[in-house]
């Protein structure tokens, strides 16, 4: 077994020590949490669970940073474009999501936590707007040492809007990166 030490490859004996985040450089992947749910969302103006009851769960340690993405199909029936409140990423200390909760924003250079909102881009077909939505995040706001957290997204809209449409499936991906 051999790992790259930040300068040069090193050997590790089967019989040393396990390897462990230490051994990495800055930028590895830790770990990666998987979410899916299929089956369409709706929202009529208040924020709902956009995966329904799934959520990720991730335990970090102390150095690393949580990468998180989500994406989906979204679609509105009627005239006008699709048009959402906003869409928001929680992270709490329990599944219940009343510890510690905290939304997220979508970047560091994106004071609200509370998009993308707005038009999402779409096909129109016949009375059905049709689009691709996703959002991307690093929460970089965690200090403490190695705890589990929990992560789920969820979105609103002025008018009926409806996730996972048509068949499609919503996804959530968290990754653990070293810092």
């Amino acid at each position: 077994l051999r790992h790259y030490n930040g300068t040069a490859w090193a050997d590790v004996s089967p019989a040393a020590a396990a390897l462990t985040s230490a051994d990495l450089p800055a930028g590895s992947v830790l770990q990666v949490q998987y979410a899916s749910k299929s089956g369409a969302v709706s929202s009529t103006g208040s924020y709902v669970d956009a995966m329904g009851a799934e959520y990720i769960t991730i335990t970090k340690i102390a150095g690393s940073d949580i990468y998180i993405h989500w994406s989906t199909q979204v679609s509105k029936a009627g005239a006008g474009g699709i048009y959402t409140g906003g869409s928001k990423i929680i992270r709490a200390t329990d599944t219940g999501f009343t510890a510690n909760v905290t939304e997220l924003p979508a970047s560091s250079t994106i004071a609200s936590t509370t998009q993308p909102n707005g038009s999402i881009g779409y096909n129109y077909s016949g009375t059905i707007h049709v689009g691709q939505w996703s959002h991307t995040t690093i929460d970089t706001t965690i200090t403490a040492s190695a705890l589990t957290y929990y992560y789920k997204w969820q979105f609103t809209s002025g008018s009926s809007v409806t996730v996972n449409t048509d068949s499609g499936v919503g996804i959530m991906v968290a990754m653990e990166i070293k810092t």
